[in-house]
């Protein structure tokens, strides 16, 4: 009996080890071919487009429309992308999404987690955040101290903006720095636990604007308590004053707070031969009440002038300023005629200035010489005549006022004087001088064009037989000299460009070639 006991004992454990083996076995064979998560999504394909959007919410839209878990080892806000995907691998997407934003990820299939990081940590980026709540002047003055020595803000209070560059390894903190500054006030402190009549100080920090020159402005907003100070040094306004009043100050403050927009001033010099011109048919005209064309050239190069009103007669004179000088916009035919010129050594480029000029402020050009000549000064003990030696200033000085009207155009106030030597008289030079005032519209990057300025230059050729009229005193003998005086006329081309202070590197030495007048 016990035997037989013994005998079902073995059968049923052999039965339960190999019911159990079977299973594992099954199991095994079903984790061995079960495909992981990457496999089975990234063929799939997705139709999706971004326009102008984060980054970092283009991760969350793609995370929870297909069961991807992100993790960012280093932040992806700020980031604007462009794309527009139809029926494209979702591995495709990312590899364009993220590749070309500097961005590379890594697939972690056990953990159903892609992980995103810089390509270069060192290397620069340049990001775009949008502000919700607070100054983003505020945010920029605390970023300013973690930002690197290559990182810049730029800050855009209108729109509530800060474009930041900096390296990608540093936007961690950035995005830490911004998250915690702004933030919505649940409910103004000032307001539910001030007293009637109870007063508050509240710092405001400038941009642009200088916290000395609208101090009085504000002022006027002033409630009859209140008070204002000025903290040159950190360019900020102190002022203390009701809630409310502050508030309105507030709003104020940040439409005064605005950039002074700028304006590039591009000056071309240019020396023609006054014969050269009349060859050509062109000879300058001003005809008094009409505003005058500016040139009248032959048939081949004529363009007619503008008609309508003063407002609309852009780049014409505004005011009369007799037969002697005339201003007018460059056609693209003069431009071309005078540039032959230079090309062919009938006229010649006596400078090329720029200069910028914040607007309704005078900027000077000025390309003159120095002239120098004794002036008596006295007798000394021995009453010997003593002599300085001082000096004439003569060549060319323009003068420009710019004023930025609406529909990009300038107005531009111009001053030009031409000053030479026209002789001496008792060994001084005598300076003479021709100059002029006017206004003239101008369409922003157009050319115009000051003409009218002639003068006389003298030359001297001289000819000689070669060696013999070199030889010292009986060289004359074998020379002759041959002085003439040609009528010059000088044009001034003048193109002024608005631009604002984060533009004005787009015009930098090395970019110059886009603003030559055209």
């Amino acid at each position: 009996m016990k035997r037989i006991v013994k005998i079902v004992i073995c059968i049923l454990f052999y039965f339960i080890v190999g019911s159990l083996a079977s299973v594992l076995t099954a199991e095994t064979a079903d984790i061995s071919t079960e495909p992981n998560f990457w496999e089975l999504i990234r063929q799939k394909k997705i139709s999706i487009d971004f326009k102008s959007a984060d980054l970092d919410d283009a991760l969350r839209l793609l995370a929870q429309q297909n069961n991807i878990n992100f993790y960012l080892a280093h932040k992806t806000r700020g980031k604007k992308i462009n794309f527009y995907f139809k029926d494209v691998p979702l591995e495709e997407v990312l590899n364009s999404i993220l590749l070309n934003s500097g961005f590379v990820y890594q697939v972690f299939p056990a953990k159903n987690i892609i992980e995103v990081k810089a390509n270069d940590e060192n290397k620069l980026d340049t990001r775009i955040f949008n502000v919700k709540y607070v100054d983003p002047l505020v945010i920029k003055n605390t970023l300013v101290n973690i930002i690197g020595p290559q990182g810049t803000i730029s800050v855009d209070r209108e729109n509530k903006v800060l474009i930041i560059t900096e390296a990608y390894q540093n936007f961690n903190k950035i995005i830490e720095v911004i998250d915690s500054l702004d933030i919505k006030a649940t409910s103004n402190p000032e307001k539910s636990s001030a007293a009637p009549g109870e007063v508050f100080t509240k710092v405001f920090n400038l941009q642009f604007a200088s916290a000395s020159k609208i101090k009085e402005v504000v002022a006027k907003s002033l409630s009859e308590g209140g008070s204002i100070d000025v903290d040159e040094g950190l360019n900020s306004l102190i002022i203390k004053d009701r809630p409310g009043v502050l508030e309105n100050i507030g709003d104020l403050i940040l439409r005064l707070d605005r950039e002074t927009p700028q304006v590039i001033i591009s000056a071309e010099l240019i020396e023609v031969n006054t014969g050269v011109l009349s060859e050509i048919g062109a000879k300058w005209i001003y005809q008094p009440g009409s505003h005058g064309q500016v040139l009248t050239l032959n048939s081949q190069y004529n363009t007619p002038p503008v008609v309508g009103s003063s407002a609309e007669n852009l780049g014409f004179v505004t005011q009369p300023l007799g037969a002697s000088l005339v201003y007018g916009e460059v056609t693209d035919k003069f431009r071309g005629l005078i540039n032959a010129l230079v090309t062919t050594s009938q006229a010649e480029v006596l400078s090329n200035p720029m200069i910028t000029v914040v607007n309704n402020e005078k900027a000077k050009i000025e390309i003159a010489e120095k002239i120098p000549y004794n002036q008596f000064s006295g007798f000394d003990a021995k009453g010997n005549p003593q002599y300085a030696t001082e000096f004439i200033d003569v060549g060319i000085t323009l003068t420009v006022t710019p004023h930025i009207k609406e529909g990009n155009v300038v107005n531009l106030e111009l001053e030009p004087e031409v000053s030479y030597q026209s002789g001496e008289r008792i060994g001084i030079p005598i300076r003479a001088t021709r100059k002029a005032s006017t206004k003239v519209n101008v369409r922003d990057g157009k050319t115009i064009v000051i003409g009218g300025l002639t003068s006389n230059r003298k030359s001297r050729t001289v000819y000689k037989i070669p060696i013999l009229g070199s030889i010292p005193l009986l060289g004359q003998l074998f020379r002759m000299n041959n002085d003439s005086v040609d009528k010059v006329d000088l044009m001034i081309f003048v193109t002024p460009r608005i631009v604002s202070s984060g533009k004005i590197e787009e015009y930098s030495s090395q970019n110059k070639q886009r603003l030559e007048p055209r």
